[in-house]
């Protein structure tokens, strides 16, 4: 799916960000777009996504994710958003 989108345009390295990390994380599309610029974190090792409350989260806290570098058959995610 993700090798479907064509191009380098932002829109498309979006598309295939957006994809990448939702089907890593297993992320509702509520989460997924609810992610902004200011929630990820770059980091030497991978990047770390701070996500806000969700369907599942009861307390409200919301929630810290990390990508660990690597590749994926669907792509590699911290690259994709990089």
């Amino acid at each position: 799916m993700i090798l479907a989108i064509e191009g380098e345009d932002l829109r498309a390295l979006r598309d295939r960000a957006l994809l990448a990390i939702g089907m890593t994380c297993a992320l509702r599309h509520s989460e997924l777009v609810a992610i902004q610029r200011e929630h990820i974190e770059f980091l030497p090792d991978g990047i770390s996504i701070a996500l806000g409350r969700s369907k599942t989260d009861q307390t409200g806290k919301g929630a810290t994710i990390f990508i660990p570098r690597g590749e994926a058959h669907y792509g590699e995610p911290s690259r994709e958003v990089a």
